[in-house]
C-alpha cells in the first residue's frame, strides 16, 4: 500500500516535468554543437577585448609610388644596407679583401670617372632651388682623382652616409693640392710643412642636371707646426650637412692625410691597408707627399718590408729630400734582398745629404762603417759573395 502511494505522486511529478520541458523546447531550440562553438569563441573574444586596453587606431601606411625614380649614376660608395639619418661612417676593412691597384683603377674607370665628368659640369642652381635636408638623402663621397679614389676604397671599403634607402643623393666632391708656402709659426719653417689646400663641393641633382649647392675652400699653411695640423686646418666641417658635417670632415681628413703620406690613423687600420696607401703616396705629384710617406714607412720599421721595392725606386726620385728620406727608411726597415746594392748606388748621388743618408742606412743594416766611400762598400759587398 505504501509503495502504491509513492508511485502515484512520482508519476504526477514526471508528467509535470515533461510538460515543462516540452514547453521550454517549444520556446527555445537547443543549439547544435557548431552553434555552441561559435558562441564560445564569441564569449572568449568579448572577454579578451574587455581585459585588454583600448588600442589606438594606427595610421594607414602610405602607398608605394606608382613609379620608381631613376637613380643617379652608380657610385662605388653605395651602401650595402640601409642606414638611418644618424648612421655613422664605418671603417671596416677587415671584412673586405684588400683589392689590387689594378682592380681599384678598373672600378674607377667604369663607375667613378663618368660620374666625375658629369659632376664637373655642375651649374649654379636656379632661383628658388630647394635646400636639401642631408638627413633625408644618401650622401656619396666622390674623389675627383683616381689617386684619392684608391685611398678611399682602401680605407673606407664599406662607407655609407646618410639615409641609405633614399632615392635622392647628395654628392660631396673633394680634392686637394700642395703649395709652396711653408709653415710660419713659432717653429722653424720646414720643407715638409708645405701648405695643403682643399676644395669640397656639395652637389645635388634635379631632372638629370647637377647643381652646386655649397662650396668650401680652405688652406692649412701659415701658423702650422706639423703636417697633421696642415690637413686639420685645410678640411673644415660642412655645416650644410648638419649633424653629418663633422663626420664627413673626419673622413676627408683621413683620406687626404694618407694622400699626403701621413700615417695618422694607425690604431684603427690593419698594417696591410696602411702600407698600401703609404706606398701609393709615392705616385703623388707633390714631393712633400712622397717624402712624408718614406718617413712614415721608416717609422713602421721592419714590418714595412713589403714597401722596400717602392723605397728603392724612391732612391731615384727627382727630389733630393725624397731620396734622403727613402735611404733613411731603408736603414730603419733593415736587411732585405736588393737593399744594400741600391744604397751603395745612392752613395754616388749628387746631393751630399742623400749620400750621408745612404751611408747611415748601410751602417745600420750591415754593422760596417765605410762612410760614403762607394768603392769600399762595393768591394766589401763582393767579398760577402754577393
Amino acid at each position: 500500500m505504501e509503495a502504491k502511494q509513492l508511485i502515484v505522486p512520482l508519476l504526477v511529478l514526471l508528467a509535470l516535468m515533461g510538460a515543462t520541458t516540452a514547453c521550454a523546447s517549444a520556446a527555445t531550440p537547443i543549439p547544435n554543437p557548431t552553434e555552441q562553438l561559435a558562441t564560445a569563441v564569441a564569449l572568449i573574444q568579448t572577454a579578451t577585448a574587455q581585459a585588454m586596453p583600448t588600442a589606438t587606431p594606427t595610421a594607414t601606411a602610405p602607398q608605394a609610388p606608382t613609379h620608381t625614380p631613376t637613380p643617379p649614376p652608380t657610385s662605388t660608395a653605395t651602401p650595402t644596407t640601409p642606414a638611418g639619418p644618424e648612421a655613422e661612417a664605418t671603417i671596416t676593412p677587415t671584412t673586405v679583401p684588400l683589392p689590387s691597384v689594378e682592380e681599384v683603377l678598373r672600378r674607377y674607370d667604369e663607375a667613378m670617372r663618368p660620374l666625375v665628368a658629369k659632376l664637373q659640369q655642375a651649374q649654379t642652381p636656379p632661383n628658388g632651388f630647394p635646400t636639401p635636408d642631408a638627413a633625408k638623402h644618401q650622401i656619396i663621397l666622390v674623389p675627383m682623382s683616381e689617386r684619392l679614389f684608391y685611398i678611399q676604397e682602401i680605407l673606407f671599403p664599406q662607407l655609407q652616409l646618410g639615409k641609405g634607402d633614399a632615392y635622392t643623393r647628395l654628392y660631396v666632391t673633394y680634392t686637394y693640392t700642395r703649395g709652396s708656402g711653408l709653415g710660419r709659426g713659432p717653429f722653424p719653417a720646414r720643407a715638409e710643412t708645405q701648405e695643403v689646400s682643399t676644395e669640397v663641393r656639395l652637389i645635388g641633382e634635379e631632372g638629370g642636371k647637377f647643381y652646386v649647392l655649397g662650396e668650401k675652400k680652405e688652406t692649412g699653411g701659415a701658423g702650422s707646426s706639423s703636417e697633421e695640423e696642415l690637413v686639420y686646418r685645410a678640411v673644415q666641417k660642412l655645416d650644410s650637412l648638419g649633424d653629418l658635417g663633422e663626420e664627413v670632415e673626419g673622413i676627408l681628413q683621413t683620406i687626404i692625410g694618407y694622400a699626403c703620406g701621413l700615417d695618422w690613423k694607425s690604431a684603427e687600420l690593419p698594417l696591410s691597408r696602411r702600407l698600401a696607401v703609404l706606398k701609393w703616396a709615392f705616385t703623388s705629384e707633390y714631393w712633400a707627399d712622397r717624402k712624408a710617406a718614406a718617413g712614415a714607412l721608416g717609422r713602421i720599421g721592419p714590418e714595412a718590408k713589403e714597401a722596400v721595392p717602392a723605397l728603392i725606386q724612391a732612391l731615384g726620385d727627382e727630389s733630393w729630400s725624397v731620396r734622403e728620406a727613402a735611404a733613411e727608411a731603408l736603414g730603419r726597415i733593415g736587411p732585405e734582398e736588393g737593399v744594400v746594392p741600391a744604397l751603395i748606388q745612392a752613395l754616388g748621388d749628387a746631393d751630399a745629404s742623400v749620400r750621408e743618408a745612404a751611408a747611415g742606412a748601410l751602417e745600420i743594416i750591415t754593422s760596417q762603417d765605410f762612410g760614403t766611400d762607394a768603392s769600399r762598400w762595393q768591394r766589401w759587398w763582393q767579398e760577402q759573395g754577393q
